[in-house]
């Protein structure tokens, strides 16, 4: 089957175009486990010749995917801070929901301490969306010496 410009995708298959008979050149998937044969051979034949073009990541996904990481670093560190005051708060929703009651009950000095780690945490994650990705990575919520304590 003829193909051209074969490239890996994100799943690790390859994309590429073969010339159809009728309908020219279209696109295509060709995988390992194809249900078809003839997409098996072109997956093998493909893989023989060797020259296809390696996978490049949307630079926007890798960037999403870095910043919403370290949103969830930050939230762990917040919860690891907080059960430190509050063993019987384990998730980023309980400090969540304490802050929200939280002025219905007399404040102290743990629910004051909880309250003010979720804020932090809060700004950070915001700032995780917001400066520059060099930055983003870089940071690390186990060593910031900012947190409330």
């Amino acid at each position: 089957m003829e193909y051209r410009a074969p490239v890996y995708n994100a799943d690790g298959n390859i994309d590429c175009e073969v010339n159809h008979p009728t309908l020219g050149w279209v696109l295509f998937t060709a995988t390992p486990d194809d249900p078809d044969q003839k997409g098996i051979d072109l997956y093998n034949q493909i893989i023989a010749d060797g020259s296809i073009d390696p996978y490049v990541p949307d630079p926007a996904v890798v960037e999403s995917n870095i910043r919403e990481g370290k949103k969830v670093e930050i939230k762990i560190d917040a919860i690891n801070r907080v059960a430190t005051v509050l063993p019987e708060i384990d998730t980023f929703d309980e400090i969540l929901m304490m802050r929200k009651i939280y002025p219905a009950f007399t404040p102290t000095a743990a629910g004051t301490l909880a309250k003010d780690i979720y804020l932090y945490a809060k700004t950070k994650m915001d700032q995780a969306d917001t400066a520059p990705i060099a930055d983003v990575e870089a940071y690390d919520p186990t060593t910031d010496t900012g947190w409330p304590s």
